[in-house]
């Protein structure tokens, strides 16, 4: 984290963050299963032995292990751009009040006022702006939106034998953005060594010369249900 900021701050870059919010594998009083309709964690079997089950769960120790680790990331980085919560589906599945979200909310703007929060699509509706995956949806708060999507088909992360969208594929990505008066975050997953897949850096570099020499397309509503050309197998 140290090595990003400072790479951020010498190119006067804002440093944007992306925290796991309530899908935890490691911590014993993690969301579980039983309450949060299986999807914060793995159901091994047999049960994994470090986690609480039952009575002795406690999420009220995740959630005070939740709030120290993101109170670091606003202490110990310099300046916070913004926080991009994911994870909607855990408290979206049970009773959300018991995540304290809008106290997380409140913490972050008293740590670092300028950082902005956002819960994807909207959990509470007081995020300062909304990040839809893949396509737009309706935003009459007024807020700023942002569309997140991904130069592979399946998958944020290195996914072996994906599909990756072209360059035209990404073009039209950003002329939807447009007709939605939305920020596009464009997600590259990394190879296992950490390294950009090549076709996916072929296709940032094509997209980059297009828009030095045309700027930025004109908006257009998106194509069938996709927003954008289905990829092209490499």
């Amino acid at each position: 984290m140290g090595e990003l900021a400072a790479a951020c701050q010498k190119k006067g870059l804002g440093l944007c963050l992306y925290y796991s919010h309530g899908r935890d594998w490691r911590h014993p009083h993690a969301p579980n299963n039983d309450s949060w309709g299986g999807s914060a964690r793995p159901k091994y079997n047999p049960a994994e032995p470090t986690y609480a089950y039952g009575k002795e769960h406690d999420l009220q120790k995740y959630l005070d292990f939740m709030t120290a680790q993101i109170t670091e990331l606003l202490t110990q980085y310099g300046p916070i751009a913004s926080i991009w919560l994911d994870g909607i589906s855990v408290p979206m599945s049970g009773d959300r009040a018991q995540f304290k979200c809008q106290e997380l909310y409140d913490m972050i703007h008293k740590l670092q006022p300028q950082t902005l929060v956002s819960y994807k699509q909207g959990l509470l509706g007081t995020e300062d702006f909304f990040a839809p995956e893949r396509k737009a949806v309706a935003n009459t708060s007024g807020k700023p939106m942002e569309i997140c999507s991904t130069l592979q088909q399946s998958g944020w992360g290195y996914v072996a034998r994906s599909k990756y969208l072209d360059a035209d594929a990404v073009m039209e990505q950003l002329s939807v953005a447009r007709y939605h008066h939305a920020n596009l975050l464009i997600n590259s997953g990394p190879l296992p060594d950490g390294s950009i897949p090549p076709d996916d850096s072929t296709t940032l570099r094509e997209v980059g010369r297009r828009l030095r020499a045309n700027g930025f397309p004109k908006g257009s509503e998106p194509v069938g249900e996709s927003q954008a050309k289905q990829p092209k197998s490499k």
